[in-house]
């Protein structure tokens, strides 16, 4: 798995988490979910943890992609590794479900259509935060 966070700014990075959708509750600022759903903490970037999280490319640059923020998401470690930059239908290593407020489960796999990566590439940064915060 290319690890292309390397290669972005810190504000770039700041850029792809703040485009990822929030993961509800109160910590919004410190989880966010990933594509199929799985949740991811900012803290943990590169990391192969519970919730580490790595940036994968919407379009892979072998398939025509460009290493830019409008083709970058965030996704769990496990689900990038599942994707392996295919833009056909794949089936997500885990998914998040919140049975009660405080309490996470990732229990199965699930199937992404090709339709959910091709509306995501269609999102734009739309606010840019200018620091990168660590938590």
């Amino acid at each position: 798995m290319t690890n292309f966070s390397k290669k972005l700014s810190e504000p770039e990075i700041r850029m792809i988490w703040d485009n990822t959708q929030q993961g509800g509750g109160r910590n919004n600022l410190l989880f966010r979910r990933d594509i199929a759903g799985a949740f991811i903490k900012i803290g943990e970037l590169n990391q192969e943890s519970e919730f580490g999280w790595v940036i994968d490319l919407l379009v892979p640059l072998d398939k025509g992609g460009k290493l830019e923020v409008n083709n970058c998401l965030a996704m769990h470690w496990k689900n990038a590794k599942a994707r392996r930059g295919t833009l056909n239908d794949w089936k997500a290593a885990i998914e998040g479900k919140v049975q009660s407020e405080n309490k996470r489960e990732f229990q199965k796999p699930t199937n992404i259509k090709t339709n959910k990566i091709i509306k995501a590439s269609g999102m734009k940064v739309h606010e840019v935060s200018p620091i990168w915060n660590k938590y």
